[in-house]
């Protein structure tokens, strides 16, 4: 049977949602199954206890359920992040993902990037090759032959409270606990150097953006808004909360939940138009080179759509996917360049969010 290069469940015997952590990694190794048939085989992957005396002190404590997708050991036969991907579970999101566990959209980007049967790039659409991260606690720099780094965080928690409401044009700021979060997430990347560091124009990403500013110790540059970045407009169901829709626009509930890219929201953007203009930035900036180039360490802080589409388009998800990743507020997403492609590193990392986490 052939495997990834290894990949581990770390869980905590009291998380109540490791049965659904493991239904999504046979759903994730289902998926690469179909793909590539015969080449998945049943489910390979092995179980570690967060709290594991033999784990690496790095990886001790880890939120439960973690899902690390290749990498070196980490002691008592398992695999280790030093060198791959991690993805969190989290944010029951409004469109279609879970919560509690690691989405299967997640894992499967994570596999197809870090040496799974039928993830090497063959693929329609779809990204693969390998990719590594640092080992917790080492930043490697971008040297002279590397290829480039991109970080996207999502803004913190608002005065609309946006971890339970639709805001999307509404032009609202960070609350105190939002706030909190961008810093953490500012000093999880203090010591990290930006060659580029990009914003979308709206009130709480550039308030995010200037709260990780001044975390960031190494030369970067000043947060540069780009138009095209702004979250979407819900239209009529701004500031609704998900039950509220479903309650108040049946019908137009179902749509959203039905229609994929042809969906408008009531007088707000369409899906489509959406991920029109993101990708349009994100393909040529004012430069004529793509907004994140292959060869630089980029920074973007950003909204939950926005960046939702960005992975979809450098990670080569369809819009499904794309939709079912987990994005939480002040969360951390890690792509690195290399062999031509950018590779998924890290997935929704939240754990820099302490007592801050909030589910969103």
């Amino acid at each position: 049977m052939t495997t990834p290069t290894s990949c581990v469940l770390l869980w905590d015997p009291e998380c109540p949602n490791v049965d659904l952590a493991r239904a999504r990694l046979r759903e994730a190794f289902a998926t690469i199954e179909r793909e590539r048939p015969g080449g998945a085989g049943e489910a390979p992957w092995q179980e570690r206890r967060c709290d594991d005396p033999t784990l690496p002190s790095g990886l001790r404590g880890y939120g439960s359920p973690t899902i690390l997708v290749g990498g070196r050991d980490v002691g008592g036969g398992g695999p280790t992040c030093g060198q791959g991907c991690r993805v969190y579970g989290g944010d029951g999101d409004r469109e279609g993902a879970y919560s509690g566990a690691p989405s299967v959209a997640m894992i499967v980007a994570a596999l197809r990037g870090h040496g799974a049967p039928g993830a090497s790039g063959e693929r329609e659409g779809g990204e693969g090759g390998e990719g590594g991260e640092a080992p917790q606690g080492e930043r490697r720099p971008s040297g002279p032959g590397e290829g480039g780094v991109l970080v996207l965080v999502r803004h913190g928690e608002t005065v609309g409270n946006s971890s339970i409401r639709l805001y999307g044009a509404t032009d609202i700021d960070l609350s105190p606990l939002g706030e909190a979060q961008l810093r953490r997430a500012g000093e999880a990347l203090a010591d990290e150097r930006f060659d580029r560091f990009i914003t979308s124009p709206m009130l709480r990403a550039r308030r995010s953006a200037a709260i990780v500013a001044e975390a960031l110790r190494a030369p970067s540059p000043a947060p540069r808004a780009v138009e095209a970045l702004r979250e979407r407009n819900f239209g009529d169901w701004e500031g609704w909360t998900v039950a509220e829709v479903a309650e108040r626009d049946p019908a137009g509930y179902e749509r959203w939940q039905t229609q994929g890219l042809d969906f408008v929201f009531p007088g707000g953007d369409s899906r489509r138009d959406l991920s029109s203009r993101v990708l349009a930035a994100v393909r040529e900036d004012a430069d004529g080179g793509p907004l994140f180039p292959p060869s630089a360490r980029s920074l973007a802080v950003l909204h939950k759509g926005i960046i939702k589409v960005i992975l979809g388009e450098l990670l080569g998800l369809d819009h499904g996917e794309a939709q079912a990743l987990t994005v939480a507020l002040g969360s951390i997403h890690r792509l690195r360049w290399g062999d031509d492609r950018w590779h998924l590193e890290a997935g929704n990392l939240t754990e820099h969010l302490g007592e801050h986490y909030l589910e969103s």
